[in-house]
């Protein structure tokens, strides 16, 4: 009879996050029977960075858990993330913003998988997300936005901090920064916040303002010209233009005084 042979172990991984193959020790366990290498598709990294992804977005531990697992394709179980919380809870120094919360999660999912329970797919999961989302802030979030906020701004009260971080997304929004924009775009709030406060106080602001149009300056958004206007602008001012030339003026020194009304000859020049 002829031998067959097992089916060797997977010794490695294919990571579907950063694109990368590597050793299987560094992929969470998983038993989905859809997971063929008995690993999740993320390596542990990656696990973890999606799980502060989905921290800072819910701002709640147990949605962004809940939103993690049903990304790598495990169950959200709530006895793992009871034992978890409490778990967290009685560290004797509370975590620091880079600690990994899935990894932890993970390790209170097997034991419990340990007593035989045996959770495979995410469609296991026993708490629905309607019963997670929304809930208020857990005070390790709040001490992770107070250390973050800490280190990009300085110390402030809260209310500054949301100012800052209003304003930083406004002028931020869809760029590419390089750090040295970064620093720039940061110092440019921290201007406007010492200016708003010294409003408040009847205060001047001479040097505040010379110092947020130097750093506009510098940014290059001190400038508003027809290159700053959208398409549907442009296409009206264009349609506005050739009535200009074609159209007679009633008078001739209205034909000067709006000619080029829109600066569409500057633009295309």
């Amino acid at each position: 009879m002829a031998r067959i042979d097992k089916i060797k172990k997977p010794t490695e991984s294919y990571c579907i996050g950063c694109g990368r193959t590597y050793e299987i020790d560094n992929f969470y366990k998983s038993i989905n029977p859809w997971h063929a290498t008995e690993v999740v598709p993320y390596c542990k990294e990656c696990s973890k960075e999606i799980s502060q992804a989905y921290l800072k977005q819910t701002g709640c531990m147990e949605s962004a858990l809940w939103a993690s697992c049903a990304e790598i394709g495990i169950p959200f179980i709530k006895d793992a993330y009871d034992m978890f919380y409490t778990k967290i809870q009685n560290l004797k120094t509370p975590p620091s913003s880079g600690f990994n919360y899935l990894g932890s999660y993970v390790t209170c999912l097997s034991l419990k998988r340990a007593q035989k329970i045996r959770w495979k797919t995410f469609a296991d999961t026993d708490k629905d997300f309607s019963e997670v989302k929304g809930l208020k802030k857990d005070e390790s979030v709040l001490k992770m936005d107070s250390e973050r906020f800490e280190l990009d701004w300085g110390k402030h009260e809260q209310d500054e901090y949301e100012f800052l971080e209003y304003k930083y997304d406004i002028y931020t929004e869809n760029i590419a920064l390089s750090p040295a924009q970064e620093t720039l775009y940061r110092q440019l709030c921290l201007v406007e916040l010492t200016k708003r406060e010294k409003e408040k106080n009847n205060e001047s602001t001479k040097e505040e303002q010379t110092m947020i149009l130097a750093l506009m300056s510098k940014l290059k958004i001190d400038q508003f010209s027809n290159s700053d206007k959208s398409l549907v602008e442009r296409m009206m001012e264009t349609r506005i233009a050739q009535i200009e030339e074609t159209e007679p003026a009633e008078l001739y020194d209205q034909k000067q005084l709006y000619e080029d009304y829109c600066g569409i000859g500057d633009y295309w020049d």
